[in-house]
């Protein structure tokens, strides 16, 4: 069943996540992906792993006074940012599309905003902000 396979991949990829694995989570939640494009836990489980590389890639780049090395950490900690962005914005459609919880849908905007911060995307941060601080 394919649905127990992805099931057990994201569990699997969870488990990764949490031991800092993140090449292992990465793959363990692309295969559920490659199974089921639109599995939630996928979608948001492979963005949290980006993210979490990214930020800490960011706080590397903070304590560097190498700038060669500090622009390096920064571009590299912007393309784990940019990877996350399609796989958080599929997530967040998914969620309004089935008026999920509109406490998991702020929760999504609270990562989407954070991704928009560091990316850049004044336009689309303030709208996410908008959702997440309620107005």
């Amino acid at each position: 069943d394919p649905s127990n396979f992805v099931e057990f991949t994201n569990a699997k990829a969870q488990i990764f996540a949490t031991q800092n694995k993140y090449e292992e989570a990465s793959t363990s939640y692309e295969t559920s992906l490659s199974t089921d494009p639109n599995s939630e836990k996928a979608l948001e489980g492979l963005a949290v792993v980006y993210i979490v590389q990214a930020q800490d890639l960011k706080a590397k780049s903070g304590e560097t006074r190498d700038r060669n090395l500090q622009k390096e950490l920064d571009n590299k900690a912007n393309d784990f940012y940019k990877k996350a962005l399609p796989l958080l914005e599929k997530y967040r459609d998914s969620l309004e599309a089935r008026k999920a919880d509109s406490f998991d849908i702020k929760q999504a905007y609270v990562k989407l905003r954070n991704v928009y911060y560091n990316l850049s995307m004044n336009d689309e941060y303030e709208k996410a902000n908008k959702v997440v601080e309620g107005n």
